[in-house]
């Protein structure tokens, strides 16, 4: 069964986006720690950092591309791809194991 995205929540997929991409730029944290104790305090301040500038730029960049998308596939038509339904056989019985 083909379906097709045509529109994309835009405030609810930039705020998504951005906590997400906030939480990679976490991974930068311990490294400006080690750089803060080994007294590099100006390379640790990006490190440190980090995080928020992944926010403060993911926001705007995701609400831009999801309204792009929103114009695009208005015109041209979404994403399209299949969804197949798969029939699990199983040995146990439906009726949750009870007999």
């Amino acid at each position: 069964m083909k379906k097709r995205l045509s529109h994309i929540s835009v405030l609810q997929t930039s705020k998504v986006l951005t906590l997400w991409y906030g939480g990679i730029g976490l991974i930068f944290v311990p490294f400006g720690v080690f750089l803060f104790l080994k007294g590099k305090k100006d390379d640790a301040l990006f490190y440190l950092l980090a995080p928020i500038f992944y926010c403060v730029l993911v926001y705007p960049l995701s609400l831009a591309a999801c309204g792009m998308y929103n114009f695009i596939s208005r015109h041209l038509g979404g994403f399209e791809f299949t969804l197949e339904d798969n029939e699990i056989e199983s040995s146990t019985p439906t009726d949750g194991g009870n007999q």
